[in-house]
């Protein structure tokens, strides 16, 4: 596959974005990649589209699909062996399955273990500063986590509105 001078700089933005998001950035430039891709990619495809090893492909391809990004699609081509793989055309699809993962990725054991933390501490007088930071860190994280649950029940424009109102007052 052909990539022209756009894709390349669009498919490193991205990847960098999602390093920042909690994938290696090999995964994010595969997930970029099929993002843009007219047509579902195998491996040896993807592999020669990002000037990386086969190896290394299916590695991000293993991490895409631990994050319930990647679907399996089914070759055009007559005797094809070769597992071919997608991503939602629908960016809010996209961004409601990494939300999702984030959650139960870093929030879920977040809120768990500051729970069992504040469990075990009771009422400890001694240590009612932290107790109350613990208590705070918690309610923030909880929210949190209900919050990016609640967005996963929102159609695309409700989830717009949603992104807008807590956007400044003037978007650029």
């Amino acid at each position: 596959m052909h990539l022209s001078p756009l894709a390349h700089l669009l498919i490193g933005h991205l990847g960098e974005l999602g390093s920042h998001c909690g994938l290696t950035r090999t995964a994010s430039q595969i997930l970029s990649l099929l993002y843009i891709a007219p047509r579902p990619l195998n491996a040896d495809e993807i592999a020669h589209a990002l000037n990386r090893s086969r190896s290394n492909i299916s590695v991000g391809l293993r991490e895409l699909d631990s994050w319930n990004l990647t679907r399996p699609s089914h070759a055009d081509v007559p005797r094809d062996r070769r597992e071919y793989v997608r991503v939602p055309a629908d960016v809010w699809t996209n961004f409601r399955t990494m939300a999702a993962e984030r959650k139960r990725r870093e929030i879920d054991p977040a809120v768990a273990a500051l729970r069992s933390l504040r469990q075990e501490a009771g009422e400890a007088n001694d240590d009612a500063h932290l107790l109350a930071r613990i208590d705070a860190l918690l309610e923030l994280l909880a929210l949190l986590g209900t919050w990016l649950d609640g967005t996963q029940r929102l159609d695309d424009d409700a989830l717009r509105r949603v992104l807008r109102h807590g956007a400044a007052q003037d978007p650029p």
